[in-house]
């Protein structure tokens, strides 16, 4: 192995041998064994264990030609970020035989790809946690017997039926012409197909890498019904993150109306977007530091890069002349009546739902016991040791037992009301890769410093629970984090008249964003209570037109 930031060069016709017993904790921008430069070379390796692998391989092979041979065994692979630990690069007809439970394997070169794997014994190849291959690249599409096939984009594309009454569009809660986008690529018209995106779904790169594709138009796909569905999700990631780079028109002309935004969650987002393009002087009222909302404060790096927030507050908000106010609440030192007494004709309100629910069961104030909101926010702050439990089983549930994993804690198990997870089957086999446990019909009755004491119970026809006495078990842990959904803050209702919410603390809103009180807006997840994004942008789009036909019915003299 050698240090941090150096390389070494094999010579040609020589056997490379590594016998490692471990791997972990290599430093950014470091690589633990790299072979460099092989020609006409065998290169054995093994290891029991590589762990806390981040921004770069533990094994490289780096420019291999001829017939170099590579064999890898390993016995368990923990805690990558950012990269794979076996790296192959410019390879050509390098063959590699792999033994392992979990790999996660860069490729760099087109030329061989299928080839280099038709020996590989692999579970699977985790693609989503490797940012740095770019989905037009490489797209593992299925695994079967060891064989991996990967497909160029386009060769994604070309599956597409080009349906009549296409059923993935259907899918779609956004209603995203999914042929027309596909049949823009394929004609090398990518602006176009671009432009059509983001003009339906200001949130399309988002979307691309975090809806529920199985459930929505991957799942809704006719070839889906025999075989394997076009994944729709890698193609628009492809077109919207290619043409997201040229995108830099400015603001439209003013139209001298003022509208204030108060939240920057996909709702907040999508609504500044789409009346900026109509000439509305937009601001953006933020409570946290950064724009994203539940994007950047509730949905883990591996899953959706910090990177395309970014991109978006730059080409989306910035460019378009949107002002953004960081760190600063609405119904504090500002309220509702402030804003319309400064000139603003329309506001929105988007904070989404940041209270998390509880448990109400005795032990949920100990210092072992965290909420999963609040986790995701900066799972950094948090020392959880080496066992942790999760109460709940829904999608939020999975990206914090995930995280956590990553986060170095070696024992993670999900504990579920019910006799199947809540979330999709998407993340569930992810969650199942990475070594989340999982037990099901337990319900939690107290929480101890050493962990929680859980009780069966049967999952009845109806929907209902009935306890099982006498099954109640400590099940020991480090850590405790609930995360069983959130709801609502009422701080905007509690100091603004007029405005009224529901029973469940949501705001009160009717179909097309309008509150109780005139000029106040709402949608996403204040309004609906935990929902997808794309839910969100979907009910967002009508509000944003509905706030348009508001503030141009406005009197001209209350300009």
């Amino acid at each position: 192995c050698y240090p941090a930031n150096t390389s070494h060069t094999f010579r040609s016709n020589i056997a490379v041998i590594f016998d490692i017993e471990q791997i972990a904790g290599i430093a950014p921008d470091s690589i633990a064994v790299i072979a460099g430069n092989t020609a006409a070379s065998a290169i054995y390796f093994q290891c029991a264990v590589i762990d806390g692998i981040t921004d770069h391989a533990a094994v490289s092979t780096n420019d291999t030609a001829d017939t170099a041979a590579a064999a890898y065994q390993f016995g368990r692979i923990d805690n990558i970020i950012n990269r794979a630990p076996v790296q192959s690069g410019n390879t050509a007809e390098i063959r590699h035989s792999f033994n392992m439970s979990a790999s996660h394997i860069y490729i760099a070169d087109t030329a061989a790809f299928a080839n280099a794997f038709k020996q590989a014994d692999i579970t699977i190849i985790l693609v989503s946690d490797l940012p740095d291959i770019h989905a037009a690249y490489y797209y593992i599409t299925f695994f079967k017997g060891g064989y991996i096939m990967a497909l160029h984009v386009m060769d994604e594309a070309n599956r597409c039926l080009q349906c009549k009454v296409p059923q993935c569009q259907k899918g779609c809660p956004i209603n995203t012409n999914i042929p027309m986008a596909i049949r823009l690529l394929k004609e090398n018209k990518l602006n176009e197909a671009g432009k059509m995106l983001f003009e339906n779904n200001p949130l399309t790169t988002v979307c691309s890498l975090i809806c529920n594709h199985e459930n929505q138009c991957e799942g809704h796909c006719v070839l889906g019904r025999k075989g394997a569905p076009v994944h729709f999700s890698t193609i628009e990631n492809y077109i919207s993150s290619t043409y997201a780079n040229q995108m830099t028109e400015g603001p439209k002309p003013s139209n001298g109306m003022r509208v204030a935004i108060i939240g920057s969650g996909p709702a907040g987002i999508t609504i500044a977007i789409i009346l900026a393009r109509y000439g509305y002087q937009v601001t953006i009222f933020e409570g946290k530091d950064k724009i994203g909302g539940v994007l950047r404060y509730g949905i883990p790096e591996f899953r959706l890069p910090k990177t395309v927030l970014d991109d978006i507050e730059y080409r989306h908000l910035a460019l378009k002349g949107i002002k953004i106010r960081p760190n600063t609440t609405i119904g504090g030192a500002i309220g509702i009546d402030d804003l319309f007494r400064d000139g603003y004709k329309s506001i929105f309100i988007g904070t989404g739902v940041w209270k998390p629910n509880s448990l109400h069961i005795k032990g949920e104030t100990f210092g072992n016991v965290h909420f999963g909101i609040n986790y995701l926010n900066n799972p950094d702050s948090y020392h959880l040791g080496e066992t942790v439990i999760v109460i709940g089983a829904g999608n939020a549930a999975m990206d914090v037992a995930r995280t956590a994993k990553r986060k170095g804690s070696r024992n993670v198990i999900c504990f579920s009301i019910t006799k199947e997870v809540a979330a999709s089957k998407y993340e569930f086999s992810y969650a199942q890769l990475e070594g989340i446990t999982f037990e099901y019909n337990k319900r939690p009755v107290e929480i101890k410093d050493d962990g929680v004491i859980f009780r069966d119970i049967i999952e009845n026809e109806d929907g209902t629970f009935t306890d099982v006495e006498g099954t109640d078990t400590l099940h020991h842990s480090d850590s405790v984090i609930i995360s069983i959904s959130q709801g609502p803050q009422n701080r905007i209702v509690n100091t603004t008249t007029g405005l009224k919410a529901t029973a469940r603390g949501l705001l009160d809103a009717d179909e097309t964003g309008h509150t109780s009180r005139p000029g106040i807006f709402a949608s996403g997840d204040v309004v609906n209570g935990a929902r997808t994004v794309v839910e969100a942008v979907a009910h967002s789009k009508i509000v944003a037109e509905s706030m348009h036909q508001y503030m141009q019915s406005l009197p001209k003299d209350s300009e």
